[in-house]
């Protein structure tokens, strides 16, 4: 974890006056996340720290939230990198160790339970029991009988709309959001 961490502060460091603990702020991220989610100044550099030369270039390196995945004893194997600007892409996952699932929330899992999947780490936080997949398609066939599967809210996107057709058809619970629900996932809503 200490090498990890090297070169990140954790937002419960950074001040509440920082630019960056308003975005969390403003997200509403529960305070129990606070201390694990952290923000480096130069993300691709820090990344070739770690995975050497997963950036070939470093032009345009920016500050991102790093959100650390964990497995079941609570060591990171990924990360995303969520921008706070326009930087394109929004979000960049690195996988540390492939061997692993490239699950969110893995370390606060009760496999007895029924499974909340969503895309996103930021929205599963607001959730008990649940992962993010990282990805649009959220079926786990490992947790497939204990899975409830909660894609985002994005009615006319085509590729969802068939991501959940072929979910239900193979016997995935599935969250079909009410034409009411205006916001477009877990935490905008």
């Amino acid at each position: 974890d200490r090498k990890f961490t090297k070169g990140l502060k954790s937002f419960d460091e950074i001040g509440l006056d920082h630019p960056a603990y308003k975005f969390i702020e403003n997200r509403q991220i529960p305070e129990k996340y606070v201390s694990d989610i952290y923000l480096v100044n130069k993300f691709f550099t820090w990344t070739n720290t770690l995975v050497p030369n997963k950036f070939k270039s470093i032009v345009g390196d920016h500050p991102r939230m790093i959100i650390p995945f964990r497995d079941e004893n609570g060591e990171v194997f990924a990360y995303q990198g969520r921008a706070f600007g326009n930087e394109k892409p929004k979000y960049i996952t690195i996988i540390l160790d492939h061997e692993k699932d490239k699950l969110f929330g893995l370390n606060n899992l009760d496999k007895e339970s029924d499974v909340l999947v969503v895309e996103g780490p930021i929205d599963s936080m607001f959730l008990d029991n649940s992962v993010a997949v990282a990805q649009s398609d959220l079926r786990i066939p490992e947790l497939k009988d204990k899975s409830i599967l909660v894609p985002d809210n994005e009615p006319r996107n085509k590729e969802i709309v068939k991501q959940i057709q072929k979910s239900i058809d193979i016997g995935y619970r599935v969250v079909i959001w009410p034409d009411y629900v205006r916001q477009k996932d877990i935490n905008d809503m």
